[in-house]
This record gives structure tokens, sequence and C-alpha cells, in this order.
């Protein structure tokens, strides 16, 4: 085996000399560097007179061999220079490729981190949603509501301060289609909710006139358009609005809506519907508005 490997080194070095180096551009280049050498050793050598050695053929061969032995040592030098040289080189090159392939790594797996958080994200936002929209059927149905009726919830943005519809319901096909996806803050009874002390807005039996003949007195009251109010596909004559708090009542996050195209939400007093909505029941609901406003 040792042999083998020595074989084979020979064998690289010799490639190395005849395909890197070349054979002729070497020894043109070194064997005049080295007979400088030579000679003025050969001349210090009292055993061995430079003259003696120049009149004989074999002194010549002796001094010609004596180069190229010289000239081979540097080129075998030099190679196993280059061979450190090339190791370290093939060596940084691994590294940069290590190196590369545990950025890609790292990097696909913040991919799929992310990606995941995203899923995860997503599907905690349908589940509050629908948890939201839950919520609403189970208050429609505990209200005693029906068709003439229509729960809704906003959320009050933060920056334009519009209110912006998080869910709604209605067995009516017709009243539980958004018409528009938010209510400016300064417009309807929405806007009279918001800005009470009492946390809530109760009105009933609103003339069915409003709509019609005294449109434009009832539109300025409510600080709309006539327009607006004329083309509403729900004219509700009686709304219960409350403010979404915290338990501490000190953070309000948006409205829920109840009306009714009657002239009462389901023939039930004003009280009746303060203690169906209860601390509780408005503190779950809160908690679930802000929730899904974390998660977006």
């Amino acid at each position: 085996m040792p042999e083998q490997q020595n074989d084979s080194n020979l064998f690289k070095w010799l490639n190395y000399v005849k395909e890197e180096v070349g054979i002729k551009n070497y020894v043109k280049q070194l064997f005049p560097q080295y007979l400088i050498i030579v000679i003025p050793i050969l001349l210090s050598l009292p055993i061995f007179p430079l003259q003696v050695l120049m009149k004989q053929w074999w002194g010549v061969l002796i001094l010609i061999i004596i180069i190229l032995i010289l000239i081979a040592a540097q080129t075998f030098f030099e190679y196993k220079n280059d061979i450190k040289h090339v190791q370290k080189i093939q060596q940084l090159e691994e590294e940069v490729e290590r190196a590369r392939q545990e950025l890609e790594e790292e990097v696909e797996r913040a991919r799929q981190e992310k990606e995941r958080l995203e899923n995860e994200n997503e599907f905690y936002a349908l589940t509050i949603e629908d948890n939201q929209k839950y919520f609403l059927i189970m208050l429609y149905r505990k209200l005693g509501l029906t068709e003439s009726d229509r729960i809704s919830l906003y959320y009050r943005n933060s920056i334009d301060k519009d209110f912006e519809i998080v869910a709604r319901y209605s067995t009516s096909n017709r009243f539980k289609e958004h018409s528009r996806p938010s209510y400016p803050h300064d417009q309807g009874y929405i806007s009279k909710c918001w800005e009470t002390k009492d946390d809530d807005f109760y009105v009933e039996a609103i003339p069915e006139a409003s709509y019609t003949v005294n449109i434009d007195y009832f539109a300025s009251e409510m600080n709309m358009d006539p327009e607006t109010l004329r083309h509403l596909k729900m004219k509700s004559r009686a709304f219960y609005i409350k403010n979404v708090k915290d338990k501490n009542r000190d953070k309000s996050i948006g409205v829920i809506v109840i009306e009714s195209i009657n002239s009462k939400i389901a023939n039930l007093s004003e009280k009746q519907l303060k203690n169906k909505l209860d601390s509780d029941m408005m503190e779950y609901l809160y908690q679930l508005m802000d929730n899904k406003l974390r998660g977006n």
C-alpha cells in the first residue's frame, strides 16, 4: 500500500510538471540559474577541479545530472506547496459551501415556521370569526328575534374612527347582507351610542314616515344623506345599541347593534334588553373582538 501511494504521488507530481509547469519552460528557466549556482560550488572543491570535469564527457554529464536533480527537487517542493495551497482553497470552498447550505436550511426552516404561524393565525382568526357569528346567533335566539330583526357587530377603527362590520346575523337573507363594510363614526344612532355616558342607546317606535315624507328631517337628525336613508335595505324603527367594553369598563372596542323594522325589538323593553346583555356576556364578546384584532 505505501508503495502504491508513493507511485501515485510520483505520478501526480510528474503530471503537475508536465501539465501545470511545462518541462521545457521549467528547464529553460531554471537551468541557467542552477548553472550559475553549481559552477562556483564546484570551483571551491579542490578534489573536483572544474577543469577536469569539463574535459571529460562524464564530468559534463555529472554537472547536467546535478542541475536536473536540483530542478526536479525545486519543482517537487513547489508542487507540494501548490498542493497545500489548493487543499486550503478546497477546504475554504467546502466551508463556504457548508455555510451556504446551513444558511439555506435555516432560511427554509424560517420560511416553514412563518408559513406554519400564518396558517395557525389564519385558523385562529377563522375560529374567532366563527365564534363571533355563533355568539350573534345565540343572542338572536335568546332574545327571540325574528325575520324582522337583525344583530350587527362593529369594531371602531382606531385610525379613521369609523365603525367596520365584524359579523352580522338575521334569519332574513335580505337583512343579513353587508351593504357597506364600514359605517361613518359621526352618523346614525351608532355615533349617539358611542358618545353617550350610559354606554348604550335605545330608541323605539320610529315613525314609518321618517323614511318617506319626513326623510329630510330624519336625515338631519341622524346626520346622514337623505338618499342614503332612502336606499337602506332595512328601514329600522327600533334600535338598541351597546358599547362593547372590557370588564373594567374603561375601554370600548366597538358596538353591538340590535334593530328591528317593527316598532319594538321582539316586544322587549329597554330594561329587558339591558338585562339580557349582562356584563358577563359583554365581557365574553369583548374578548372575542379583542382577540380578533390582535390576530390581525
